[in-house]
């Protein structure tokens, strides 16, 4: 059977990203097999029947279920739930780690406290005295107690909210993402209510703005289904020919700084044709004339560095589309984008008239309060972290006293390393729940590490990207390997102990009351299923010009001009997450022009490596102006010129061997800017220098 270019494109994405379509989407099983016979910390497999039990995969984004083969009660392998309509069949290659992860070295065993710079391994009974001691000390003391959340769909933050605010604190946290930004552009700037999402299944053309949708940004197993069912026809636009580049119908070249400045350079032409329904849009007047002046086809070629035949005939292809769907976005799925890009990506769905509507951006209800004393969704969402590190950098006064870290590793994750390094170490006593030794746990002064998602019960609402609401319940598949707790529970018998009465007797009890509350069958969803929603929130007026916005736009974003090299940071799943380093089988399957010895690769043109006079295999040195990396050079003219791809997920000091040492951590090279008219701060990709290392004689 003969294929077609779409048909080879396809086929070329499936060893490329990784589908999921097999437990281990990678040819290397076999040797991975007999590799890990040599790990002493793996436990030998009985003999017996094999069975299945569903799971809901907690590694950081995306969330969603999967299926954990067993014998005798022991995981063996996961692979895709083809029952859960977030997964379809699907698994990520983080995901497929996950039983392997049960057993790394690097997990926390059992509470640790440190003594003299150094853990100390201590009983549960001593270490919730201690953390009991030193909360009742803090209790009533305005904003003393604060908190770092990397899980943004997981009821646990409720508890955790609610129990600083029975602390009299407001400083709950969520780490920085997509999630957060688009929050505060829509509700705080343009006025929505709800929270967005987008309909990829209704959708007939998907246009992305830069987010790598079948690799790193929302929930990209279910949009690589979609995408291999051939739901929507997909066009590109950014700065590299990443994964979702190229198996799309059209890649665009632009680069990342350039993005929002297309969305509305294409609504220049879309005004020019077609008259948005108006009756809900406040400012609409302001826009068409602030885009008539500043986005006519000379001045977007200025803006873009496309030529105006290329954007107009993008235009034309989304007005033809009858469910055309626009994704602005981050280009690694973090928090590597601004306001400015995230507005102008939702202005211009609005001015398609594509809001609540199928194929379209919605508008999800948040999930109701189970938690006496907690926050809205809504609430919790509206804090900004990298403002209040800017905010604590100033003054040593306005740190908190104490610190959890709930799945989050900041000291790892977060940019402009000598911000955070600076405002942590101001924080006199931090506590880690994490499961794994890792920068941020090393850091903290007590561990009370809790179960791996395969060891507990947990859930997930309305994982990022999803185009309706909808709740998944994950049951424990096995017993805990280590003396861990279920931290949802531990936090509630705390709370009890502090004389704070949260609602709720269990970690169990309360999600069944939130299913309850739902209208979803407990049953289906501890089986695997997943209850979902299509209600949307019905909107008011929005602002599509306010002062705010009007100062978003009109900023300066001039950059030095000794720094060249547009920077790109790319996420890759087998490389971890924000909080999940690199496992073993994901280090397995690294090639050679991608990690080498204790050295990644960056890709760049050929003529941006000889504007920099570097070549293929140079040792390089990539300068920001917030710190230096250390790569070797791989020749790649997918990537455009004067731009440079990094790769996000090395440069571990801590973890196990596969992590700790390979590479450097990327993240280093990224700033925190705070931007004027949205006030949000966000992680800022600066450009870089880049030079070569010559060779000790």
């Amino acid at each position: 059977m003969a294929l077609d270019r779409r048909g080879f494109l396809k086929f070329v994405a499936g060893g490329i990203i990784g589908t999921g379509l097999t437990p281990l989407p990678w040819k290397l099983t076999d040797d991975i097999s007999i590799w890990t016979q040599n790990w002493p910390w793996i436990p030998h497999i009985p003999d017996g029947e094999i069975n299945s039990a569903p799971a809901l995969a907690k590694l950081g984004q995306p969330e969603y279920g999967i299926l954990v083969s067993k014998v005798e009660g022991s995981p063996i392998i996961a692979r895709g739930n083809p029952d859960h309509p977030l997964s379809q069949g699907g698994i990520d290659p983080l995901a497929a780690s996950s039983v392997q992860l049960l057993h790394s070295p690097a997990r926390i065993r059992q509470p640790m406290r440190k003594r003299n710079g150094e853990f100390e391994a201590i009983s549960w009974d001593q270490a919730i005295k201690e953390i009991k001691d030193k909360l009742t000390r803090l209790k009533g003391q305005k904003n003393k107690v604060a908190c770092i959340s990397g899980d943004e769909t997981s009821s646990t933050n409720e508890i955790l909210a609610a129990l600083l605010q029975g602390l009299d604190s407001d400083r709950f946290f969520f780490h920085p993402g997509e999630t957060t930004l688009y929050n505060q552009i829509w509700q705080k700037i343009m006025g929505g209510q709800g929270h967005l999402g987008f309909d990829l299944p209704g959708a007939d053309l998907v246009l992305s703005l830069g987010p790598d949708l079948l690799e790193s940004w929302g929930n990209a197993v279910s949009q690589q289904y979609l995408f291999g069912k051939g739901t929507f026809r997909l066009i590109y636009a950014g700065p590299v020919q990443n994964k979702t580049a190229a198996v799309a119908s059209r890649w665009i070249p632009v680069h990342s700084d350039s993005l929002g400045h297309l969305a509305l350079a294409l609504a220049y032409h879309i005004l020019k044709k077609r008259s948005p329904a108006r009756q809900n849009l406040s400012g609409f007047r302001e826009l068409h004339r602030y885009v008539r002046r500043n986005y006519s086809p000379l001045e977007a070629q200025k803006k873009t560095g496309l030529e105006e035949a290329t954007i107009q005939s993008l235009a034309e292809e989304l007005l033809r589309a009858r469910r055309p769907l626009v994704l602005p976005g981050s280009l690694s799925g973090s928090c590597d984008v601004s306001g400015f890009d995230l507005y102008c990506g939702v202005c211009l769905n609005l001015l398609l008239n594509r809001l609540n509507t199928a194929g379209g951006m919605q508008c999800i209800p948040e999930p109701p309060k189970v938690v006496r004393g907690a926050p809205s969704w809504s609430k919790m969402l509206s804090g900004d972290l990298l403002a209040e590190l800017k905010k604590m950098e100033q003054s040593s006064t306005d740190a908190p006293e104490l610190m959890f870290f709930y799945e989050s590793n900041p000291v790892y994750s977060l940019p402009d390393k000598k911000l955070t390094r600076n405002t942590l170490d101001k924080i006199p006593y931090k506590v880690s729940f994490s499961q794994f030794m890792d920068e941020t746990a090393a850091t903290c002064d007590l561990l009370l590490p809790q179960h791996h998602f395969l060891e507990r019960l947990d859930d997930a609402f309305t994982p990022f990207s999803s185009a309706a609401a909808n709740y998944s319940v994950g049951l424990p598949v096995m017993e805990p390997v280590h003396s861990t707790r279920s931290t949802p529970d531990l936090l509630l018998d705390l709370s009890r102990k502090l004389g704070l009465d949260l609602g709720a007797e269990s970690y169990e009890t309360l999600l069944k009351e939130k299913a309850g509350l739902l209208g979803a069958d407990w049953e289906k969803l501890t089986s695997g299923g997943m209850w979902q929603n299509n209600t949307v929130v019905s909107q008011g007026q929005l602002d599509l010009w306010n002062d705010r916005i009007g100062r978003m736009l009109d900023q300066d974003r001039e950059r030095p001009d000794k720094y060249q090299v547009h920077l790109v940071p790319q996420t890759d799943r087998r490389t971890g997450t924000p909080r999940t380093a690199i496992p073993p089988f994901g280090l397995k399957t690294l090639r050679e022009e991608e990690l080498e010895e204790n050295t990644f690769f960056i890709r760049l043109n050929r003529q941006t490596a000889r504007k920099n006079g570097v070549r293929e295999g140079s040792l390089v040195k990539i300068v920001s102006p917030e710190g230096t990396c250390r790569a070797k050079v791989n020749l790649d003219e997918g990537v455009m010129t004067d731009a440079v791809v990094v790769p996000l997920g090395f440069g571990h000091t801590h973890w196990d061997q596969f992590s700790r040492g390979k590479g450097d951590n990327a993240i280093q090279l990224l700033g925190v800017r705070c931007e004027t008219g949205s006030e949000m701060c966000h992680c800022s990709t600066p450009r870089v220098r880049i030079s070569k290392i010559e060779a000790a004689r």
